[in-house]
């Protein structure tokens, strides 16, 4: 007989950060939280604490995750529901943003030169080097899978992101991203972005 368990039927109510990482993200997100492409889901190793933080939010309320066309937004909106503590919530988040995030092979060609133009209105909140500024509340772009960021950015123009009531950044980001004309403008902003090193 097969017996099957949810993430929160795995977690007791003090467990350590590790814990609640190896039964709610390792799944999709890989042991060392740096990504699986086939399933869509991104590297968070090294991501800012902050943001991982208000992200998980955003799933809880349900200003992320409500497209049922968008599978991997619903999966974590399901999952993020087993973070049922705002402790457990600030720790998981304190945990990813410690780890070393990998080094990506970039998957993205596009014009480095039209990408940095292009890039210019956006370094206002994400930071000339994409290194991300808590104040104006842009997260580091650096370390995020480049195929990612596209499919992000695809998500916010067509309004799947960016348009829920309360999601204050998501809105920013939605009216920013259609400064991007087409796919060739997301390509080479998105390959400019991933050239960029500390």
């Amino acid at each position: 007989m097969t017996v099957l368990y949810s993430p929160s039927q795995l977690l007791a109510a003090d467990d350590p950060p590790p814990a609640l990482f190896n039964a709610v993200c390792t799944a999709c997100h890989g042991p060392a939280a740096t990504g699986n492409v086939t399933l869509l889901s991104p590297q968070i190793a090294g991501q800012e604490s902050w943001y991982i933080k208000r992200q998980l939010e955003n799933y809880l309320d349900g200003r992320r995750g409500t497209d049922a066309e968008y599978k991997p937004g619903r999966q974590m909106a399901l999952i993020s529901a087993v973070i049922d503590t705002p402790q457990k919530l600030d720790a998981l988040a304190d945990y990813l943003s410690r780890l070393q995030p990998e080094v990506k092979n970039k998957s993205v060609i596009g014009d480095l030169n039209r990408g940095q133009k292009l890039y210019a209105p956006c370094a206002v909140c994400h930071g000339s080097h994409a290194e991300g500024n808590e104040q104006l509340g842009g997260p580091r772009l650096r370390n995020l899978d480049d195929w990612y960021q596209i499919g992000q950015l695809q998500q916010f123009r067509t309004g799947n992101r960016g348009t829920a009531e309360g999601d204050i950044h998501g809105a920013q980001m939605r009216a920013a991203v259609q400064l991007l004309n087409d796919d060739a403008d997301i390509r080479d902003v998105v390959a400019y972005i991933t050239s960029l090193t500390d």
